[in-house]
């Protein structure tokens, strides 16, 4: 039965009980007129109801949206410079953030995952010179230089000087690529990398606009190591104007 059946005969009953059995017809059509018309009125005090309901519900939600926005935490803003400082320079940083539980549990994952040390002197060598052929030329410095103070004895060292000044020229550092070469040839005289080292000083000085100092430099390649194929690329280099 619908709210409205239920109202009608809700009604009915109550004007039945309310007439006399011996009312006529006319005044049945009287009751069933008054009946019609108070659920009409009852229909339209609901849905006036409903509609202050509807109201009230919009109005709490907008209280509610205006209460969070009042009580989120502002942006933090930039800290002004000085009195009197127009240079420019940056403010200091905020101090960092209280570290949580939570953040520790995150940071775990990432400090497992850093690659460990190398647990040889060949695996560090390596690791080394595979970060220079990737490009990573000052991982690859720092790797060889690491290298070369950790190994200073090793078979390897000399090439680890040698491969120091080629990712400082890689990386455009002349001096610093010349201050390598010199120092690879002069640490390690009897190393294998010593022609490719004096070629690529030469190279270097050349590079730098000392060309003379580069002529000086594949002369003495040539008569040092006269069977190398660093030499021959001296010799082509020599025979140049």
């Amino acid at each position: 039965m619908t709210v409205r059946a239920a109202a009608l005969a809700l009604v009915l009953a109550a004007a039945g009980c309310a007439s006399s059995p011996f009312a006529g017809a006319d005044d049945s059509a009287a009751r069933q007129a008054a009946v019609e018309r108070r659920l009409a009125e009852a229909e339209l005090q609901a849905a006036r109801s409903r509609q202050e309901i509807e109201r009230l519900q919009r109005r709490v939600t907008a209280l509610e949206a205006i209460a969070a926005a009042a009580t989120a935490p502002a942006p933090t803003a930039a800290a002004a410079p000085p009195p009197g400082d127009e240079t420019g320079t940056l403010a200091a940083p905020p101090p960092p953030a209280r570290i949580e539980e939570a953040d520790l549990a995150d940071a775990e994952p990432a400090a497992a995952s850093a690659p460990a040390a190398p647990a040889s002197e060949q695996e560090a060598y390596d690791r080394a010179l595979a970060q220079l052929r990737a490009g990573e030329l000052a991982a690859a410095e720092a790797g060889f230089t690491g290298f070369v103070a950790a190994w200073p004895d090793s078979e390897l060292a000399d090439n680890a000087a040698f491969w120091i000044g080629e990712a400082k020229l890689a990386a455009g550092d002349r001096t610093g690529a010349i201050a390598a070469y010199r120092s690879a040839v002069e640490r390690y005289p009897g190393g294998n990398k010593v022609p490719d080292a004096l070629y690529k000083l030469g190279h270097a000085l050349a590079l730098d606009g000392e060309l003379e100092g580069a002529r000086l430099v594949w002369r003495e390649l040539v008569d040092r190591f006269p069977e190398t194929a660093a030499a021959e690329r001296a010799r082509e280099r020599l025979a140049q104007p």
